[in-house]
C-alpha cells in the first residue's frame, strides 16, 4: 500500500516517463489472481472501481496519454487503478458518482 508520505519528493518527470512504474505488482500476480478466482488463463479478470469525489474520467484521459493528472497533488486513486488493470491484463468497470 502506498501512503501519501511516500509520495513526497517523487520526480514528476520520472512519473510521466513511465506512469505504470508507479504501481508495483508482484511477478505472477495476474496468474495468482486468476487461480484464486478460478478464472481460466484465456479469460481476462474483471475489476470494478467505485469512484468517489474527483474526476476519474478526466484522470483516465491523462492516463491514456501516460501522464499523471496534473490537477491532483498526488497520484489519483483512479490512476493507480488504471495502472493496476493494465498490469494485470484485466478489464475494468469504473462507476462514477
Amino acid at each position: 500500500m502506498i501512503r501519501p508520505d511516500q509520495c513526497d519528493g517523487i520526480d514528476e518527470a520520472a512519473v510521466r516517463e513511465d506512469l505504470y512504474d508507479f504501481v508495483q505488482v508482484p511477478q505472477g500476480a495476474a496468474e495468482d489472481l486468476r487461480a484464486l478466482l478460478g478464472i481460466p488463463a484465456a479469460v481476462r479478470p474483471r475489476l470494478a472501481f467505485l469512484a468517489g469525489p474527483g474526476d476519474a474520467a478526466g484522470s483516465f484521459k491523462h492516463w491514456t496519454r501516460r501522464e499523471a493528472d496534473p490537477r491532483t497533488p498526488v497520484m489519483a486513486y483512479s490512476t493507480m487503478f488504471y495502472c493496476l488493470v493494465a498490469r494485470l491484463n484485466a478489464e475494468a468497470l469504473v462507476v462514477l458518482a
